[in-house]
């Protein structure tokens, strides 16, 4: 007998302005992922926060924050 089998696919299509940089930050969960965060900024503005995370699982966090001239920009992780 052989069972059928579905797969899930899922796209992401996240067209960011000209003016704009996509970032893309993948994140590791453990356990208490609820508790953790994280902040994209520039010099000290903020630009992008994290999604809640999820326990236990991968995921990919697409944002679109406006270019700077330095292309330079921190992530703060946090764990309250």
């Amino acid at each position: 007998m052989v069972d059928n089998l579905t797969s899930v696919v899922s796209v992401v299509a996240l067209a960011c302005k000209a003016d704009e940089d996509q970032i893309r930050v993948e994140k590791k969960t453990k356990y208490y992922a609820s508790e953790e965060s994280y902040k994209i900024l520039h010099k000290n503005a903020l630009l992008a926060t994290s999604e809640t995370f999820t326990n236990n699982a991968v995921r990919s966090f697409y944002h679109c924050i406006p270019k700077e001239s330095d292309g330079i920009y921190t992530l703060e992780m946090y764990d309250s």
